[in-house]
């Protein structure tokens, strides 16, 4: 079988990439060098991963007519008090915690801005379309993810609002006077 690549830079499908670790020798450990990869290609491939495993997620709770935002609810609910310094940090804090999970999960960072009382995050690029296109989902098939944020985030103390735009999904953290 040849080579098939998707149209993610770096992304390589199929049986063509094999790994030579030699021979197998009893209680021998045989390890990948950590330079067999550029960081780079291991962060990209690393987004891609995460976003597949979200998306496909989301496909398996649509097909089997099952609740995306209480998966999602319950799964920050479950980590939420993770998030305590938050607390005190302020929304644009909070933010641009939540902007570097977006990234890391694929999105792209369009604007963060605000201060600790008041902040709002603008990112773009997720999901990607052809992820979609292939687990038959739609971007309002994936609004749940934004929506779980609100337990999170309500948690700590701060209110949340959130919408999309086009392409972009634009977030808004308030922490209440007082």
């Amino acid at each position: 079988m040849g080579n098939r690549f998707c149209p993610h830079a770096g992304c390589l499908h199929g049986d063509s990439l094999r790994y030579d670790v030699g021979q197998h020798l009893e209680g021998a450990v045989h390890a990948m060098p950590d330079d067999r990869f550029p960081p780079e290609q291991v962060a990209a491939q690393s987004r891609r991963l995460a976003q597949v495993l979200i998306l496909t997620t989301l496909a398996l709770l649509k097909e089997h007519q099952r609740s995306a935002r209480e998966w999602f609810s319950a799964g920050r609910q479950k980590y939420a008090a993770e998030w305590e310094d938050a607390r005190s940090a302020g929304a644009h804090n909070l933010l641009s915690a939540i902007a570097m999970n977006a990234t890391a999960v694929g999105a792209t960072v369009v604007s963060l801005s605000g201060d600790a009382a008041d902040a709002t995050l603008t990112i773009t690029g997720w999901p990607d379309p052809w992820f979609l296109t292939k687990l038959d989902l739609t971007m309002a098939d994936t609004d749940p993810f934004w929506e779980a944020l609100r337990t999170m985030i309500e948690y700590l103390g701060f209110q949340y609002q959130w919408q999309r735009e086009g392409e972009c999904v634009i977030l808004h953290v308030r922490q209440p006077a007082g």
